[in-house]
C-alpha cells in the first residue's frame, strides 16, 4: 500500500482537480485507488459532495475537523481512517488543507507513512523558492513538484528557468519535476446552471437533459463580422444577448460547434421562433433582468469562483495528467 498526500503553495492552486484526476488515472492501471479529504478549508468547503458526486467516494466522516480547530485528538482520528482506507486500497491519495499547518500536516504523514507531492499554480511572479517552501515541512517525505495553470505563453519560460530552478534544489532531497501542466479552457467553465443561479436567472425553455459546461461567454453585438462566423470561432459557448434580439440569437443557435445556452438580458423574453429553434437544438434559455453589459459584469466574479464540480472538468483533468505528467515516475516514486 501506498498513501500520497497532496499540498500546494496557496488555495486555488488545482489539488482538488490534480486529485480526482489521479484517482481515475491510476484507477485505469488498474490500481485499487481511495481518496479523502480530512480537513475542511471552511465551512463552504464543498469538496467532500464534489468527490462524492464524481467519484462515488464515500465521505460520510468527512471532514474529522476545520482547518481551524484541529487539535491532537483530530489527528489520531485522521490518521486513523487514512490507515483504514489504505488497508484496503493499493494507493491512498490524501488532499491536504491550505489552512492547515505544515507543521500538523508533516504529523500526520509521519503518522501514517506518507509520501508527499506539491503542486504549485502557475504565475509571472512564481519562483522556485515559492515552490520549494510549500514542501519545506515535510523534508524528505516530498517526492516531487508539479507546477500547474501554465499560460500558453509563459510555457518557454517556465521551462527554461522556473522548472530547472526547481529541480536542482529538488534533486539534492531526492525530489523530482514531475509535470507542468497548462491552463486549460475547460478547467475555468462553469456549468449553465451555475450561470442560472449566480445570475437570478429563469429558464423559460423546455427542461434539457444534463447540464451542459460554458467555456466561453460571448456577447452579441460585439463584432462587425456575420453573426454566424462569429459564435462559431468558439465552441461550449453562451451567448449573451438582449431577449429583443432574434438576429443574433439564431446566429448563435445556427453558428458550428455547440452554444451550450442563450443568455437573454433586459427582462425581454425571446419570440417564439427562437424558442422553438432553442428547444430543437436542445439549447436551454435563461431569462435575466440585467441588461447586458451588468450581466457580464456578474458573470466575471462567477469565473473567479469556478468549482470543479462537472464531469467533463474530471475527464478533461485526467487527459491533461496522461499527457503532462510523469504518471510512471509518479508511481515508481510511490
Amino acid at each position: 500500500m501506498s498513501i500520497l498526500y497532496v499540498v500546494s503553495d496557496r488555495p486555488g492552486a488545482g489539488k482538488t482537480a490534480l486529485c480526482m484526476g489521479l484517482v481515475r488515472t491510476l484507477r485505469a492501471r488498474s490500481k485499487s485507488v481511495a481518496a479523502i479529504k480530512p480537513i475542511s478549508d471552511g465551512e463552504d468547503d464543498i469538496d467532500a459532495a464534489m468527490y462524492a458526486e464524481l467519484l462515488g467516494s464515500d465521505t460520510r466522516d468527512w471532514p474529522v475537523a476545520n482547518a481551524e480547530d484541529v487539535s491532537g485528538g483530530n489527528l489520531d482520528e485522521i490518521s486513523a481512517l487514512i490507515n483504514g482506507l489504505a488497508s484496503e486500497n493499493d494507493i491512498v491519495i490524501v488532499e491536504g488543507s491550505n489552512g492547515l499547518a505544515g507543521t500538523l500536516g508533516r504529523i500526520v504523514c509521519d503518522n501514517v507513512d506518507a509520501k508527499v507531492l506539491v503542486v504549485a499554480r502557475y504565475d509571472a511572479s512564481l519562483s522556485h523558492g515559492v515552490v520549494l517552501a510549500a514542501g519545506a515541512p515535510y523534508g524528505g517525505r516530498v517526492i516531487g513538484y508539479i507546477v500547474n495553470g501554465v499560460s500558453q505563453y509563459m510555457g518557454t519560460d517556465a521551462r527554461a528557468n522556473l522548472v530547472p530552478q526547481i529541480a536542482a534544489q529538488a534533486s539534492m532531497r531526492g525530489a523530482r519535476v514531475l509535470g507542468l501542466i497548462p491552463e486549460d479552457r475547460r478547467l475555468l467553465g462553469m456549468s449553465v446552471s451555475q450561470i442560472a443561479a449566480h445570475l437570478d436567472g429563469e429558464f423559460i425553455s423546455e427542461e434539457m437533459e444534463g447540464d451542459a459546461l460554458v467555456e466561453y461567454l460571448m456577447v452579441g453585438g460585439m463584432s462587425l463580422d456575420p453573426g454566424e462566423y462569429y459564435y462559431g470561432i468558439h465552441d461550449n459557448r453562451a451567448a449573451i444577448v438582449r431577449g429583443d434580439r432574434p438576429d443574433l440569437q439564431m446566429s448563435a443557435l445556427s453558428a458550428p460547434g455547440s452554444t451550450a445556452c442563450l443568455v437573454a438580458t433586459g427582462g425581454i423574453t425571446p419570440i417564439e421562433y427562437v424558442r422553438y429553434e432553442a428547444e430543437q437544438e436542445e439549447t436551454p434559455i435563461i431569462l435575466v433582468q440585467s441588461d447586458t453589459l451588468d450581466t457580464m459584469a456578474r458573470l466575471d466574479s462567477l469565473l473567479d469562483s469556478s468549482s470543479f464540480s462537472h464531469p467533463d472538468k474530471l475527464k478533461r483533468s485526467v487527459e491533461l495528467l496522461e499527457e503532462h505528467v510523469d504518471i510512471e515516475g509518479l508511481l515508481h516514486a510511490l
